[in-house]
């Protein structure tokens, strides 16, 4: 049964009576809401309230405005005047336990680092997390900034914990998902970094946990000018050493990387981020009450990618612009393998996607995909640049559904389904072939035609050049977005540019010449 009331600070302010959600009226009313409950129980003096509300400019009429507020809150929000009682000196909120998740969250972190049980601190902590539906409590109500940088902080403290519990118990593959997502949001946290590169080291993912070294260096070079601490750098030499010591090491670096793992997907930014280690950024929204559950198997075969995800009803939105947190700009085909239709939306285009049926979206534009039902699909990306010529026509046939059924787009539903589920079990040489082939089978079924072959730029010098090359007329294009879009620096661009010879602008320049190409500027 929902309680009475119910208040939600761990992301946007939400207020519910028995479970149905409320308007939390107009802004200034959601601020001294907001700052009730930063101290519920507590009373917060009149003077308090009128700092947070107005600052230091409030009106004359400024008492007969806070008790509007109060009014509004007490009768049309909470439905309970005796919830917001009058004090001597301000106001007091009477929240009962279990109304606010802040206060949960907090009594589930203390219970969590108090006890000794690993199992039982990883639950707790589990627990704790979970209760977060959003980046930042409090979010975008500024008079409350202190507690929602502490509320932070604790969540900080406590991901921590359960990430240390998930590797005393064993799990590393559980934890790494959530550890990548926040790794990510705070760059320049070390102990983040270092809880990542362990549960990729105990998972066997020595390179990746290397790649996260790297990465964290570049980041505290570029933002603070200094290096690693003893922990990491003492961390990578482990890494290092144990990566040498393994059987075959040698073999498999000089093979392709192959499969990440997301396992275990228990809230929307670790979705976004596993998806984001292989796609353009992506937005997901959970549809419905449920909470959002999922996992998401990927492998690269060859110059494609291909996944399998199964998870809870949403919404996926690729957005117009962003930073990207790789460097590909892929075309991907998804077959619908759920019981119910997909809604597929992209330039002005609007289709159903039946169960069983192929579609396709151009990942350079903005997209939206939303799946009422639970959603169990592989998808398949290819990069443009290795369409050549064909990628414009493919991307004529976005938002356009092709049934499974229909000649060798039946093939390729079946050879989706057996890549997406046994793709680690072929040698690296078979994955190059198998992905040349679903390529060929992608243009057979959209296009009648199969791809020009087309050789993928290396290193990521080349491939910033290759995505000026490819969009040179885009009125946004400028050092600043193109190194927001590839996760670097201003700096670092023109340096990497440089080392290729050739000024940033220089070569925006002269893509944008008629009749100039990336193939015929000579990319190396």
């Amino acid at each position: 049964m929902s309680p009475e009331l119910s208040f939600r600070v761990l992301g946007p302010l939400e207020v519910r009576r028995h479970g149905e959600l409320v308007a939390a009226g107009r802004p200034k009313t959601r601020m001294v809401l907001a700052v009730l409950l930063s101290r519920a129980g507590r009373t917060v003096p009149v003077s308090r309230l009128v700092d947070a509300v107005w600052g230091e400019d409030p009106p004359a009429s400024v008492k007969k405005n806070l008790h509007g507020y109060i009014r509004a809150l007490r009768h049309e929000i909470l439905g309970r005047p005796d919830r917001i009682q009058r004090c001597e000196s301000g106001y007091r909120l009477v929240v009962r336990p279990g109304e606010l998740d802040a206060a949960t969250f907090e009594a589930l972190a203390r219970a969590g680092f108090a006890t000794d049980d690993t199992d039982e601190a990883y639950r707790l902590f589990r627990q704790a997390l979970e209760l977060w539906h959003g980046e930042d409590a409090y979010a975008d109500l500024e008079p409350v900034h202190l507690e929602a940088a502490r509320l932070r902080e604790m969540r900080l403290d406590v991901l921590l914990g359960w990430a240390d519990a998930g590797l005393r118990l064993g799990r590393p593959s559980d934890v790494i998902a959530e550890l990548r997502c926040f790794s990510a949001r705070y760059p320049l946290r070390e102990d983040l970094a270092a809880r990542l590169m362990e549960a990729l080291r105990l998972s066997d993912r020595h390179a990746e946990a290397l790649d996260a070294y790297e990465e964290t260096a570049r980041t505290l070079a570029d933002q603070l000018e200094t290096a690693p601490g003893p922990e990491l750098s003492e961390l990578r030499a482990r890494i290092r050493a144990e990566r040498g010591r393994r059987p075959g090491a040698a073999a498999r670096r000089c093979g392709a990387r192959r499969r990440r793992d997301a396992a275990d997907l228990r809230t929307v930014e670790a979705a976004e981020y596993a998806a984001a280690w292989w796609l353009p950024p992506l937005r997901m929204r959970p549809l419905g009450e449920r909470p959002f559950r999922g996992s998401l198997d990927v492998a690269e075969v060859g110059a494609v990618v291909v996944g399998h995800l199964r998870c809870t009803p949403h919404r996926l939105l690729r957005r117009p612009r962003g930073p990207g947190w790789a460097d590909r700009d892929l075309v991907k085909v998804v077959l619908n393998r759920s019981r119910t239709r997909m809604l597929v939306r992209q330039d002005g285009r609007e289709c159903r996607v039946e169960p069983g049926d192929l579609v396709m979206c151009d990942m350079t534009r903005p997209y939206d995909i939303t799946v009422p039902g639970a959603c169990d699909v592989t998808f398949l990306g290819i990069a443009r640049s290795q369409l050549g010529r064909d990628a414009d026509v493919l991307s004529s046939r976005s938002a356009v559904p092709i049934p499974a059924d229909t000649g060798v787009t039946a093939l390729l539903s079946t050879c989706l389904k057996g890549v997406s589920e046994h793709a680690d079990q072929a040698p690296v040489p078979s994955l190059r072939h198998l992905g040349d082939a679903l390529t060929s089978l992608i243009m057979a079924s959209f296009t009648g035609s199969t791809a020009e072959r087309v050789d993928v730029p290396t290193g990521l010098a080349d491939r910033i050049l290759a995505y000026v090359s490819a969009n040179p007329h885009d009125p946004g294009l400028s050092a600043e977005s193109v190194a927001d879009r590839f996760g670097i620096t201003p700096h670092h661009l023109h340096r990497l540019c440089r080392g290729r010879g050739v000024t940033f602008t220089e070569w925006v320049r002269r893509q944008r010449r008629p009749g100039t190409g990336a193939a015929r500027a000579g990319l190396r």
